[in-house]
C-alpha cells in the first residue's frame, strides 16, 4: 500500500483530489463525506483538510491499518462491508479506484445504487469511477504492464477476461521487493471485477430516482456523478 501511494497511484489520486474539490465546492465546511473503499486514506486526508467530516470504510484490514497510522484521529475509519453500513446519512459519497466494479461481482448495480441512495442526504451527491464492460472485453485479454522504481520494487500487472457473457476480468499483480540487495518474490495479488456499461448505470439510476451524468475516458472507463433529489 505504501508503494502504491507513493509510486503507482500518485497521478490518479491527484486527479481524484482535484475532481473532489470541484464537485464539493458548493458544500459548506463540516459537511459529511463517506469514502467507500477508502484504501490507505488518500482522499480522506484531503477531504479532512477541506473541512469535511470524513469517514472511510474498506474490507481490507491491512488498508485500514495503514490509514489509521497516518490519518488524523478525527477521521472515522471502519473495516466493514458497504452493505453493512446503515443508519447514517451523508452529503457526499465517493467510490473510486474501481470499488463499484468489485462490489458488482456479487451484487446488481440497481441494488448498489439503492443502498447509495439510502445513505445520501437529500440533494446529496455521489462521485465514482468504474471500469466499463467495453474496456474489459476489448482491452484486457492477456494484456498487462509493469511498475518499478528500479530500486525497491517491481510489479508486473496482467489482465485476463474471465467471463465474456457477464463481462468479468481478473487482475494479477506479481510483486518483487528488494531486500538485502536481493529481489524477493512476494505473494501475488489477484482481484476480480465486473465491467459496467453506460446503459446499466443509467437504468440503475432511474430505478432509484437518482439524477446521473456520465463522462467517458478514452479507454471507455466511466466517471459517474449522481445527485439525490
Amino acid at each position: 500500500s505504501k508503494i502504491y501511494d507513493e509510486y503507482i497511484g500518485c497521478d490518479y489520486y491527484q486527479y481524484i483530489r482535484n475532481k473532489f474539490k470541484n464537485i464539493s465546492d458548493n458544500l459548506v465546511s463540516g459537511s459529511s463525506h463517506l469514502d467507500i473503499g477508502c484504501g490507505t486514506g488518500n482522499l480522506l486526508e484531503y477531504s479532512d483538510s477541506l473541512g469535511f467530516k470524513a469517514k472511510g470504510i474498506d474490507v481490507s484490514p491491512g488498508m485500514i491499518k495503514v490509514a489509521r497510522s497516518k490519518l488524523n484521529l478525527n477521521i472515522d475509519l471502519s473495516c466493514t462491508n458497504f452493505f453493512e453500513l446503515v443508519g447514517t446519512s451523508w452529503d457526499i459519497i465517493t467510490a473510486n479506484n474501481d470499488v463499484i466494479n468489485y462490489i458488482a461481482v456479487d451484487y446488481e448495480l440497481t441494488d448498489i445504487l439503492n443502498h447509495v441512495s439510502g445513505l445520501l442526504l437529500q440533494n446529496g451527491i455521489c462521485y465514482a469511477d468504474v471500469v466499463s464492460d467495453y474496456d474489459i472485453l476489448e482491452n484486457w485479454e492477456y494484456s498487462g504492464h509493469s511498475h518499478t522504481d528500479l530500486k525497491t520494487f517491481r510489479c508486473n500487472v496482467s489482465y485476463k477476461v474471465e467471463n465474456h457473457n457477464y463481462p468479468t476480468g481478473l487482475v494479477k499483480r506479481d510483486w518483487e521487493i528488494k531486500e538485502n540487495n536481493q529481489w524477493v518474490k512476494k505473494e501475488s495479488e489477484i482481484e476480480v471485477l465486473r465491467g459496467i456499461s453506460v446503459d446499466e448505470i443509467i437504468s440503475a439510476s432511474e430505478k432509484n430516482n437518482l439524477s446521473v451524468s456520465l463522462s467517458e475516458f478514452p479507454n471507455g472507463n466511466i466517471e459517474i456523478f449522481i445527485v439525490k433529489h
